[in-house]
């Protein structure tokens, strides 16, 4: 409770087993089956009265259908939302884009807040739940792990409660509380910004650092257990599914600093008193490679999430670059799909001419 974790109604709210959210859940489902249904038999009375009108009217009716379905779903879904009134103070986002640790990521401790996350996309800042409602699972392993027992609705991980290790770990630098609070030791105030009150973790880690010592433990519970336990110093140690086994040494392993970055690129420069793990708290994803000096690099997955790969000892460059071989495919199978809708057209107009 003195590290700040969530109210216990806030946390009862979105929890699985409370009655109410089940409640709530089950009429949400109810809603979109209904929906469904209506849409499926309004589409099989369109197909069968299509019999009695000639195709293209059909077609028509098809097509309206479509669109209003489309329509209604969307005044529901996507509500528009005025950008001024969720808009940060410019002020805020210039502290936090021009801040001696910067790139780091901000936390929310209110669950039932969830604009925040959207706030902070509209304002280009990273947040520690990510910014869309596809969290990778294993990002919602680490952050129920961060939260602790109870932690098990999607929205309580999203939107941590309770400063820890793991938060330190995912550079959650500024914490934003619905409220004034005693703050953990060493934790210091930033300021109040509309209705919810700013404080600074010293603790947080930067988004790429170097580390000595690693463990490995390929048992998914064992490694989620060692990183919420009171032993996991994420600063001192790595802990990997598989590679060697790393003892450290007892001075600092050296410093990494951020020369650029940007959505799935990053160009670092590390200088390493001794051969050591670079750690890069960015998702652990298909499609990132790495390159050290110009050579390829293995990157491995580090604290059940993120990457690591092995630096060796001295001054270096290195770059993470995300190229998902699932969107070049993606491309070229739309490029000959183009391709041969444009060749076939032109065989057809070609062949009516002839005619």
């Amino acid at each position: 409770e003195k590290e700040g974790t969530l109210a216990r109604g806030e946390r009862e709210e979105h929890d699985y087993a409370n009655p109410e959210f089940r409640r709530r859940s089950r009429e949400m489902a109810s809603g979109s089956l209904a929906v469904a249904t209506l849409t499926l038999l309004a589409v099989a009375g369109s197909l069968f009265a299509a019999r009695a009108f000639p195709p293209a009217r059909g077609g028509v009716a098809l097509g309206a259908l479509l669109a209003t379905e489309l329509i209604v779903f969307a005044a529901w879904y996507a509500v528009d939302q005025d950008e001024r009134g969720m808009a940060w103070p410019a002020s805020f986002v210039d502290n936090v884009r021009k801040h001696p640790r910067a790139p780091f990521r901000l936390a929310t401790a209110a669950a039932d807040r969830a604009e925040a996350a959207g706030q902070c996309r509209l304002a280009g800042l990273d947040h520690v739940g990510g910014y869309e409602p596809m969290m990778l699972r294993r990002t919602l392993d680490l952050l129920r792990a961060a939260n602790g027992p109870g932690a098990a609705a999607y929205t309580v991980a999203m939107f941590p409660g309770r400063p820890g290790p793991l938060l330190d770990l995912l550079g959650a630098r500024y914490w934003l509380f619905p409220d004034a609070r005693p703050l953990p030791p060493g934790w210091r105030s930033v300021g109040q910004m509309k209705t919810w009150a700013i404080a600074e973790n010293p603790r947080a880690l930067p988004r790429a650092f170097l580390v000595g010592r690693s463990v490995v433990l390929p048992d998914e519970a064992d490694r989620l257990r060692f990183l919420s336990g009171p032993d996991f110093v994420p600063d001192s140690v790595v802990v990997l599914e598989s590679g060697p086994e790393t003892p450290g040494g007892a001075a600092p392993p050296g410093i990494v600093a951020i020369r650029s970055y940007e959505p799935g690129s990053y160009d670092l420069e590390a200088d390493g008193a001794a051969e050591s793990w670079l750690v890069l708290t960015e998702a652990d994803y298909p499609g990132w490679t790495a390159e050290v000096d110009g050579r390829p690099a293995e990157i491995h997955r580090a604290d059940h999430g993120v990457q690591a790969l092995r630096l060796p000892s001295g001054h270096h460059e290195v770059r993470f670059r995300f190229r998902p071989r699932s969107l070049r495919l993606g491309l070229g199978i739309a490029a000959a799909a183009v391709a041969v809708y444009a060749a076939g057209t032109a065989l057809l107009l070609r062949r009516r001419r002839l005619a």
